[in-house]
């Protein structure tokens, strides 16, 4: 390889773009299911890591708005540590609420995304895709 190559190529190389979460297919985050279980809601969610990287923990602030459209809780989702290309599922429920009394969900944050004890970059809501399954309950950011 003469010098002119291995010029073109490291020069080419350079003018490729560093990836970060939110450029790759990033994090899926469905509620999957809503059910009444012992006088609370039950949401049933299922996370897909395909940032291509591992997490050693995961942690968002969802939003749940009553039948009336107040936002009348706040719900944190730990995952906990998600490694890439792992889908988990995880339950976590609403105390005191019957799911036909919460309108829609909203993805507000993330609050915690680190690997190898720092945080991530470009982890943010945005590279984080909400989606339901659940046909009354809608779930988006």
């Amino acid at each position: 390889m003469n010098r002119f190559t291995v010029s073109l190529l490291a020069g080419a190389f350079a003018c490729l773009p560093l990836v970060s979460v939110a450029e790759t297919a990033g994090i899926g985050l469905e509620l999957n299911k809503a059910g009444d279980v012992n006088g609370a809601c039950r949401l049933t969610y299922v996370a897909t890591n395909g940032a291509g990287q591992d997490f050693d923990k995961l942690s968002l602030d969802v939003v749940v708005f009553d039948a009336a459209g107040i936002a009348s809780q706040r719900l944190i989702l730990d995952f906990g540590a998600m490694p890439k290309d792992k889908t988990k599922v995880v339950e976590f429920d609403l105390p005191n609420t019957a799911c036909n009394k919460v309108s829609r969900l909203l993805l507000n944050d993330v609050l915690q995304c680190t690997a190898g004890g720092a945080a991530v970059s470009g982890c943010t809501a945005s590279s984080i895709t909400p989606s339901s399954k659940v046909p009354k309950l809608p779930f988006g950011a």
